[in-house]
């Protein structure tokens, strides 16, 4: 029934094999620096954690603190250097709603992924204006293939 927890069970093959897939598609490769935003038991951290650990790229971390307001999402996002970035679509929306985005920042950002929800097309016209280096991808976990 709706609204009552659910749970889905993958196996290390099922892990395994969207790590594979997902670093292979979106070009993962030592030496990256990529986010680790998403709570743990969530299905997109596999790709952070275990994509990055099997690419040999950098996890970077993403603290509570980081997290509690859009600029300080853009002071991590900076100051990491991050290089793809998979993320929520209410993180994106609050970032563009208060505006903390300029044109250029983030230039060594290559990709912006997004799951769980959809981005408004507003929200996602102001990330590519903002932006334009950089991909932005609907990113589905391992749930949902």
């Amino acid at each position: 029934p709706t609204g009552q927890p659910k749970g889905v069970v993958l196996t290390h093959g099922n892990v395994a094999h969207f790590v594979a897939w997902a670093n292979a598609r979106f070009g993962m490769s030592p030496g990256d620096r990529i986010s680790c935003q998403l709570p743990l038991y969530f299905d997109g951290s596999l790709w952070d954690v275990f994509g990055s650990l099997t690419a040999g790229a950098e996890l970077h971390l993403m603290s509570g603190r980081d997290n509690l307001l859009p600029s300080t999402v853009a002071d991590f996002i900076a100051g990491a250097r991050l290089q793809q970035w998979l993320t929520v679509p209410s993180v994106l929306t609050s970032m563009a709603g208060l505006d903390v985005v300029s044109h250029g920042d983030f230039p060594e950002l290559r990709r912006i992924f997004w799951g769980g929800d959809v981005v408004a097309l507003p929200v996602l016209r102001y990330w590519m204006t903002r932006l334009p280096h950089v991909r932005f991808t609907n990113m589905y976990g391992p749930t949902e293939g």
